[in-house]
């Protein structure tokens, strides 16, 4: 397991050298891991955030601005906090699915969500749709 918080620690160091992370950064970090060779348990490295809900409106607009035209946070309802994963490489079929997905949606993934970044890691694992594993 430590071997695998290797690779989230990486993406900190990233994060607080940075004025702010692009996805081009972001893949670029992700794709000299080389995670199918030395991780190949990792199907995926995500960088998420929380948005309070005040600042929603304002974050839609700017991901569909500079990102993607087609950006939401999902699934959608009101909530105290949101936190969208905005970035996730390799960006696969299967990832590209978990693009906007709040992990606070759900009670359980919010506490393996605040657990870990106390931590000053973003990591998260959790069971994607298709239900063929944990990330």
């Amino acid at each position: 397991m430590h071997e695998y918080e290797q690779v989230l620690r990486g993406g900190v160091g990233l994060y607080v050298s940075s004025q702010g992370i692009t996805q081009e950064e972001w893949r670029s970090y992700v794709s000299n891991l080389q995670i199918n060779t030395y991780w190949p348990g990792i199907q995926g490295v995500g960088y998420s955030i929380m948005i309070p809900p005040a600042r929603r409106d304002a974050f839609l607009a700017e991901m569909r601005k500079k990102e993607r035209p087609d950006f939401d946070i999902r699934p959608s309802g009101a909530r105290e906090i949101y936190s969208s994963i905005i970035y996730l490489e390799p960006l696969d079929w299967r990832n590209k699915r978990a693009i906007g997905y709040d992990m606070f949606s759900r009670a359980h993934s919010s506490s393996c969500h605040v657990t870990s970044t106390g931590y000053g890691l973003g990591g998260h694992f959790w069971q994607g749709e298709t239900g063929s594993g944990n990330r």
